[in-house]
């Protein structure tokens, strides 16, 4: 069975709170550490953005996006749930030319693709 990183961080996050027995505050330490270097090798980026994992609700997964100029955040992307999608949500003052915005489609993109593997 293979699960990303992401999905494996979750999980020892949850193992180590509920189940604090298990391992060794240290253990547990050094577990969460090496799956986050892991994850941060699994950050994406494009020519002038960066996403990378913000957040977690029960279900889904909030995304960041920042300028690799700057390293402003420029928004995020969420599930929406009237939509039943994952959405971009703009900060404001934030202007998009057509390859970011194409960038930050074919990332949701490939969200949509893995929610609907993993159903």
């Amino acid at each position: 069975m293979k699960i990303s990183v992401a999905r494996a961080v979750e999980l020892v996050n949850r193992l180590c709170c509920y189940q604090a027995n298990v391992a060794t505050p240290q253990e547990r330490e050094a577990i969460v550490t090496l799956l986050m270097d892991n994850l941060i090798k699994e950050r994406k980026t494009s020519k002038y953005l960066e996403f990378s994992i913000t957040g977690h609700k029960p279900k889904t997964k909030i995304y960041g996006i920042w300028s690799k100029k700057s390293g402003e955040i420029l928004g995020e992307i969420r599930w929406f749930g009237r939509w039943r999608q994952y959405a971009f949500f703009p900060r404001p003052e934030t202007i998009f030319n057509p390859e970011c915005l194409e960038d930050i489609r074919w990332y949701i993109k490939d969200l949509m693709d893995e929610r609907k593997e993993n159903k």
